[in-house]
């Protein structure tokens, strides 16, 4: 019973708290009266400065790792765009979160790592671009 109440005053809430405009989009108001989003026929937005005509970029990063499944030493090749772009950080982590091979900024964008120490088993690469995105992947030491 009280698992109902709950839900109709959360839907009473929510209705309360959604107004139409005159344009027939709907906006949601917290109980500041800022506008935190909008749901409009051509798509959802967030926060209040957002731009409407603003394009949307794609960006494709690529993290390649060769070969997977490895020994322990294999190349790894990072891209944005199809270019090659500069590496801030590699981590190699194992499955206890540790981190067992690492490495600071350079402007190559292909390594070759060597992790003949570490035991069999999966493992992740987990690289910062210059750019500041993260990008991680999976790979298997045989």
């Amino acid at each position: 019973m009280k698992n109902i109440l709950f839900l109709i005053l959360l839907v009473l809430l929510f209705t309360s708290s959604c107004k139409k405009n005159n344009d027939d989009t709907i906006t949601k108001q917290n109980i500041t009266g800022m506008v935190y989003n909008q749901c409009t026929d051509s798509g959802f937005k967030t926060g209040e400065d957002d731009e409407e005509d603003k394009p949307i970029k794609a960006v494709v990063n690529s993290l390649n790792i060769q070969p997977n499944p490895n020994n322990g030493t294999f190349q790894l090749t990072l891209t944005k765009n199809q270019k090659p772009i500069g590496i801030k950080k590699i981590e190699v982590i194992d499955m206890m979160g540790r981190i067992v091979w690492q490495t600071g900024a350079s402007v190559s964008n292909i390594f070759n790592i060597d992790i003949l120490h570490c035991s069999q088993g999966i493992y992740y690469v987990r690289t910062i671009n210059e750019d500041g995105e993260l990008e991680m992947k999976k790979f298997v030491k045989e």
